[in-house]
């Protein structure tokens, strides 16, 4: 169930915050190949600066950041969101940690995480996750109304035939 490349006008941008800077790199260029245009943070405070610059629909975000946690940082991207009274949540989060438990994983989920992912994990797994991420940021931008950016986004993943044979 492999994505193929899609125009990056598609895709809303991705915002990755993970101190790791091998893993950093890894999952810009995955996103790049994936068709997505990606940004990077080192740390929450440096995630939640490049928030307020761009316009992001997909956050991946470690939890064990140095400053502020992943969890405060997604917390306080909710606040923002709530107190713009967006309708629904505006931002799509993948959470992907090293260090995972039950209360990390619950209140991710509280905060309306769309998918919690343990590390390491299959590259596969992130995958679907970034796409489910996607179609949840979609399915919220289509119930606020049209978008400037999105004039394509409505078509869906573009997947190739050998993918869906898969």
């Amino acid at each position: 169930m492999r994505m193929t490349r899609m125009n990056q006008q598609d895709r809303p941008e991705v915002l990755i915050v993970e101190d790791e800077p091998k893993l950093r790199e890894l999952l810009v260029r995955m996103c790049h190949e994936l068709g997505f245009t990606a940004e990077a943070a080192a740390s929450g405070e440096q995630g939640l600066r490049l928030l307020d610059e761009n316009r992001h629909g997909v956050l991946i975000a470690d939890l064990n950041l140095p400053g502020i946690s992943g969890l405060d940082m997604i917390d306080q991207i909710r606040q923002r969101e709530h107190s713009k009274r967006t309708p629904g949540v505006t931002m799509s989060v993948i959470v992907l940690t090293g260090f995972g438990d039950l209360q990390s994983a619950q209140q991710a989920i509280r905060l309306d995480a769309a998918d919690f992912l343990t590390k390491p994990c299959h590259l596969g797994e992130l995958e679907k996750a970034l796409d489910r991420a996607w179609r949840n940021w979609r399915n919220a931008s289509s119930a606020r109304g049209p978008q400037p950016q999105s004039s394509s986004a409505e078509s869906g993943p573009q997947r190739s035939s050998q993918d869906e044979a898969q």
